[in-house]
């Protein structure tokens, strides 16, 4: 499963006819619910891991982004990808940005502008095996990849699928919550957890003063 809150929430939202971007505390505490129903099945919360583990035969079931799951079934004729068609997915555009202070302005638009070239982003999603949103590179590209769902999802599937957006500060503090309460077994575990590592660091601090004390006395 993935180690993001994010990816992991949003499987489990749109699983219970959720938002990615739902901002009701009720329906993210369904979300935990369901993945802490999960969580006995998980063999691993992990993120790249993912394509090892399946790759090697590891895991046999797991969610992966569609460039990298790509890539994936390409190399091995075992491994299938499918991307939900009543619920929809997630869709993203990866992006490219100039620090306000960059001091080779000019030359990083160049290159932004060698990145959308036709043929080049043609290339580029032959190599990395995620599509691209330029339409004039979709013309270069060989047919089994612009047929290919996982590169360019069916209407239906995107009319169905939403993309991630910036939540308020009081609905992450609350998903920052509840994914350690899924990873760790629920609140009493969280806060035993709390008690145990401010136990520890007490206990630390007491060692080093007391250290410190010791050896100012032997110079005395």
């Amino acid at each position: 499963m993935f180690d993001n809150p994010r990816d992991s929430f949003g499987i489990a939202q749109k699983l219970l006819g959720f938002s990615y971007n739902s901002t009701n505390s009720e329906e993210w505490e369904k979300a935990a619910n369901l993945l802490k129903e999960q969580k006995p099945l998980v063999q691993a919360y992990v993120m790249d891991q993912i394509f090892d583990k399946m790759s090697s035969g590891d895991a046999w079931l797991a969610p992966y982004y569609a460039g990298d799951a790509a890539t994936l079934v390409a190399d091995n004729p075992n491994i299938g990808f499918s991307i939900p068609t009543k619920e929809g997915t997630n869709f993203f555009v990866d992006a490219i940005c100039i620090p306000a202070g960059a001091q080779h302005k000019k030359e990083a638009e160049a290159y932004i502008n060698f990145l959308c070239d036709p043929e080049i982003a043609a290339a580029n999603v032959d190599y990395i095996g995620y599509s691209s949103p330029e339409t004039a590179a979709k013309k270069l590209l060989p047919a089994e990849t612009v047929n290919n769902p996982i590169f360019y999802p069916s209407e239906s599937i995107l009319k169905k699928s939403e993309t991630f957006v910036n939540l308020p500060e009081d609905t992450n503090l609350l998903l920052d919550t509840l994914w350690a309460e899924v990873k760790m077994g629920g609140p009493g575990q969280t806060a035993t957890l709390v008690v145990v590592l401010g136990g520890f660091l007490l206990l630390y601090i007491g060692i080093v003063v007391y250290k410190k004390i010791k050896a100012k006395r032997e110079l005395q």
